[in-house]
């Protein structure tokens, strides 16, 4: 069974913009609860920044922004892609997110390695709802094979 990205993605992802200041970030992102923050200008995705990248540079420079330290050319992927072949990308290239656009390019979600790892937590409970959303599940080796 193909399962889609967008069936599994956070929808509508918060966003900031490149300019705002690395304290400013890091205080918008513990609000959110978030660990991976999508950069837009306008309409326009440009970059993403993690938690990780706005702890290496905090105290470091007052006038830093996001625009320092973001990620310019992110892992994007259409929301039709398969499930399974941004899992694998994802676990080759140690990305910790997976930006989804729709067929014009516009951001419409987020796919982290917590969700992945929720899918995962869902497969080892036997949750009915997951595997009633593929066909003949048995094995772990066998869901990560048609995800």
């Amino acid at each position: 069974m193909y399962k889609e990205v967008r069936s599994e993605m956070v929808k509508f992802p918060y966003v900031a913009g490149p300019e705002m200041p690395i304290d400013e970030a890091v205080n918008y992102m513990k609000e959110c609860n978030i660990r991976h923050l999508p950069i837009m200008v306008q309409t326009r995705l440009v970059g993403v920044v993690s938690e990780r990248d706005l702890a290496a540079a905090q105290g470091r420079d007052p006038d830093m922004t996001i625009e320092d330290v973001m990620t310019r050319m992110p892992f994007v992927v259409s929301e039709g892609e398969s499930l399974r072949s941004v899992v694998n990308i994802m676990a080759e290239n140690k990305y910790g997110c997976a930006l989804v656009v729709d067929a014009n390019e516009a951001l419409i979600g987020i796919f982290t390695t917590i969700d992945a790892l929720r899918l995962l937590e869902k497969f080892l409970e036997g949750d009915s709802k997951f595997y009633n959303s593929f066909e003949n599940v048995i094995t772990l080796k066998d869901a990560v094979g048609w995800m």
